[in-house]
This record gives structure tokens, C-alpha cells and sequence, in this order.
């Protein structure tokens, strides 16, 4: 809104969205001791949907890496002004941030044990087998929401899928975390790994939901796993397993750019949603012009191909 008041243009926004996303990135990314470009690449795979359309919740994740930072290191003013711009900009900001600063909060009361992150394990199997909606329906029923977050929930919790290929991913990253905890000093960092992790295996199985908030400690986490995988202090079998964790990486990496190229090759082959648009695009034609064609195909892409594709999607 500010931009636009401004008078910037769409692609300035988009500039100054990025530019902001990716010094945060950058900020983060300077602790991972060696592989900056494959952690990139993670991060990139796992969240080109926030960095290339969601601008809103770009911003709110921006805003909520440097509260964890501020958090982590005391400094509590900082954290509760990014607490504020974090839950402004995106509705589920709000709620991943109270839940993040309340488990990072539990160091206060009791400590973390392996154990802990072994019976996630358990956790990731039932959450394999029993739907979420059949957990949270009863539960969401005794709150009092808005409509549209009512509608919001029920649309995300109806879409799931029981196996997914980055299951052996999420399982290599839950024995990481337990072999690697301990040797992060900041116990208020422990229990947000543990956090991250339990938000991976609870909403497993609901990818539309994990998409949502796996985007909010994603990068966090990367840089915590590439810490323990490259550090020199490492034990003698980080080797093999961060020889499994990357090849893992990279054929769940090659097998999603494959779907995603079916994907609009494919299912979205009337409106091309996904075809870039860049300031470029002004050598050969006006900034209407552009705007027609981009709402053009964004309402093909809802009317022809969202809505009728997406079988469970809720109207």
C-alpha cells in the first residue's frame, strides 16, 4: 500500500520486497560455515512460491527471522517490534510467532532431551495415518475465528496427501537435530529447532498448510543443518549421513522442478501462470498492456484451472 501510494511501479515493489528478503537471507546465510550455494538451492526449491508471488507473507517472514534472531540474543524491544510488523503483514504471522516465542520460552522451565526428537518419529507415523482435520475439527470448534480465517482453515486442512517425497527429507532431518542440538550454546535456539521440526511432522501429511508455515523457520533451519553437516568439529559419521541428506536434497530438487515443469506445461497450459514477467517486458509493450495480460491469465488460471483441477478445493 505504501509503495503504491507512492506511486512505485508493480516491479519496483517486487524489488523492494526481494531486496529486503534476501538481505535477511544473507544476514542468516553468513553463519553456514561452507556450501552457501546448496543451501540456496534448498531454499530456493522449497520456497519459490514466497519468493516469486507471496509477497505479503515474503514480508512477514523477513520480519520474523529478525525477531528469532533478537529473541534469541535478549533483546526484547527488537523482538516485539518485529513481532508487530511480522503479524501485520500476513495473518499467519500471528500465530507462528506466539507459538515460536512460547516454545522458545520452555528453556526457562525444563531442558530438551534427544529422546524428545526420536518420539517425533512415532509422532510422523500417526500423522502418516490419521488426517489432521479429524484432530483440529473439534478443537477449532471451541475458538472463535472470522469467516474467513473459519474458511481459510477448513480449505487448508481439506487438502493432504498420505506420501509425499519428502518424507525421507523430514526423516533425515529429525536425527540431525537430535544428534546436533546440544552443540548449539543458545538454549532458546535448541527449542526453536525443536519447534521447526515439530511443525514438519505435525502438518506433514497437510502439504497446503505446511507451505503456508514451513517458509517461516525454513531458512533458519538450513542454516542450522549446513552448521552441523560442514562444521570442522564434526563427528566421524557426518560424512555419510550429509553425503545422504544432500543426495536426498537434490533428487527431491530435480524431481519437483520436473513436476512444476509438467505442471505448467500441463495443467496450467491455458493460462501460463507461471511465465515470468519481468521490467523487461516494457521494451515491446506498455505497463497496461502487461497489467491486461497478467490479470488475463490469472483469471483463466482461477475460473479454468485452480478451481476445477483441485478437487477439494472449497469454494
Amino acid at each position: 500500500s505504501l509503495c503504491k501510494n507512492l506511486g512505485f511501479s508493480f516491479w519496483a515493489m517486487t524489488a523492494i520486497i526481494s531486496t529486503l528478503y534476501f538481505c535477511v537471507i544473507y544476514k542468516i546465510f553468513k553463519k553456514i560455515p561452507s556450501k552457501k550455494i546448496v543451501a540456496l538451492l534448498i531454499l530456493v526449491i522449497l520456497d519459490y512460491n514466497l519468493i516469486f508471488a507471496a509477497y505479503r507473507q515474503c514480508l512477514s517472514v523477513s520480519f520474523y527471522i529478525l525477531m528469532i534472531l533478537a529473541f534469541s540474543e535478549n533483546k526484547y524491544l527488537k523482538t516485539f517490534m518485529f513481532l508487530f510488523l511480522t503479524s501485520i503483514f500476513h495473518k499467519s504471522g500471528i500465530y507462528i510467532s506466539v507459538l515460536t516465542l512460547f516454545f522458545m520460552s520452555i528453556k526457562y522451565i525444563m531442558q530438551l532431551d534427544r529422546r524428545t526428537f526420536y518420539l517425533l518419529i512415532g509422532v510422523l507415523v500417526v500423522m502418516m495415518i490419521l488426517p489432521l482435520k479429524d484432530i483440529f475439527e473439534p478443537i477449532l470448534q471451541n475458538f472463535s475465528f472470522s469467516r474467513d480465517s473459519d474458511n481459510s482453515i477448513e480449505h487448508h486442512l481439506l487438502l493432504g496427501k498420505k506420501f509425499q517425497t519428502i518424507l525421507i527429507v523430514y526423516i533425515l532431518i529429525v536425527f540431525i537435530a537430535a544428534y546436533h542440538y546440544k552443540n548449539l550454546s543458545n538454549k532458546k535456539l535448541q527449542w526453536f529447532i525443536f519447534f521447526s521440526v515439530f511443525i514438519l511432522i505435525v502438518f506433514y501429511q497437510h502439504y497446503y498448510i505446511l507451505n503456508r508455515l514451513r517458509s517461516y523457520f525454513l531458512p533458519v533451519l538450513i542454516v542450522y543443518l549446513f552448521q552441523f553437516l560442514y562444521s570442522k568439529n564434526r563427528f566421524a559419521n557426518t560424512v555419510i549421513l550429509r553425503q545422504i541428506f544432500i543426495v536426498a536434497i537434490l533428487l527431491y530438487s530435480i524431481n519437483t522442478i520436473r513436476a512444476k515443469y509438467i505442471d505448467h506445461n500441463i495443467i496450467l497450459s491455458k493460462s501460463h501462470i507461471y511465465d515470468t514477467s519481468t521490467i523487461f517486458d516494457r521494451k515491446n509493450y506498455s505497463e497496461g498492456e502487461i497489467k491486461k495480460r497478467q490479470m488475463r491469465k490469472a483469471k483463466i488460471y482461477w475460473e479454468e484451472e485452480f478451481t476445477k483441477n483441485d478437487k477439494n478445493f472449497v469454494k
